[in-house]
């Protein structure tokens, strides 16, 4: 297993129960959760280690939403 760790402006209840049914069925994804009230908005994943960073970058921006990887 990995944590992988984006920024977003996932910044609403609304946004996200919008992305949920990205990771809710995805088979890759054990956990999952984003930190509304972080000023980053942070996304956090658990999931195999088969499963790149730039997928995850890839489903948020395809809903309209931004996303990067969170680096120290």
């Amino acid at each position: 297993m990995q944590v992988l760790i984006f920024r977003t402006n996932i910044d609403s209840e609304g946004r996200l129960r919008h992305i949920s049914p990205l990771f809710i069925n995805h088979p890759k994804v054990s956990e999952w959760s984003v930190d509304i009230e972080d000023c980053d908005h942070v996304l956090r994943i658990v999931c195999s280690k088969n499963l790149n960073e730039g997928h995850i970058i890839y489903m948020i921006n395809f809903c309209g939403y931004r996303c990067e990887l969170l680096t120290d």
